[in-house]
């Protein structure tokens, strides 16, 4: 979402190609440092606070619950998809969609 806003209301009012390049280099950055530091936050919470209780059966419910999910919106979305596209979404970048949930642009 942040990228999305600034594109929008950026990256039209800069006009040398060399000042957003900068932006977008230094957003980039700011969001690799945002990303590190939540990630990061929570990845020390988790082993600093003293009450965690770790159920074997919620974490196996909530992985089934993932896979699921994916699976639920990966395959018939792109299903849909491929009815109106030329370039059909091959089975192969669909299983690798719903295994990592990201994609290359230029399949």
């Amino acid at each position: 979402m942040k990228k999305v806003r600034y594109f929008l209301f950026t990256m039209c009012d800069l006009t040398p190609d060399h000042f957003r390049s900068i932006t977008k280099q230094f957003f980039s950055m700011l969001n690799f440092m945002a990303e590190n530091f939540i990630f990061s936050y929570v990845g020390v919470s988790i082993f600093t606070f003293p009450k965690h209780n770790f159920e074997p059966v919620f974490i196996c419910g909530s992985f089934l619950a993932i896979f699921v999910g994916r699976a639920l919106n990966v395959y018939p979305l792109s299903f849909f998809l491929n009815l109106g596209r030329k370039h059909k979404i091959a089975y192969n970048i669909q299983h690798m969609l719903f295994l990592t949930g990201k994609l290359n642009s230029n399949f």
